[in-house]
């Protein structure tokens, strides 16, 4: 693992890293991530948010999965202004949910139109 890099991993078992500014701002300012993961040895993809619930503790939730090109024409339908983490990993990008009842609403409206 990389400098300044936190490690997740996917349903699937698949790892990866994200920047910890994105779960700085989830866990301090409750401004909350929403981003793609691709597992690059199958045709599995995610949408990934920051979400901090009940226990007040940060946590990685999946809440719609496909191939990537699904996961991707999800992700480009969310329609929140997109933001741009770089450190000397290279660039991390993601959405910014404006509110974590907006994040919940866009992901059940996902779930009932796509599933």
């Amino acid at each position: 693992m990389n400098k300044n890099e936190l490690p997740a991993t996917t349903p699937c078992n698949h790892t990866f890293t994200y920047p910890p500014e994105i779960a700085n701002l989830a866990a301090q300012e409750g401004k909350h991530a929403v981003f793609m993961i691709n597992n690059d040895k199958g045709d599995q993809a995610y949408i990934a948010t920051t979400f901090s619930g009940i226990s007040e503790r940060l946590e990685l939730i999946f809440p719609v999965s496909g191939t990537p090109e699904q996961i991707s024409e999800i992700y480009d339908d969310i329609l929140w202004d997109e933001v741009e983490v770089s450190n000397e990993n290279g660039p991390f990008i993601y959405k910014q949910a404006p509110s974590v009842q907006a994040m919940e609403d866009c992901f059940d409206r996902l779930v009932t139109t796509v599933f």
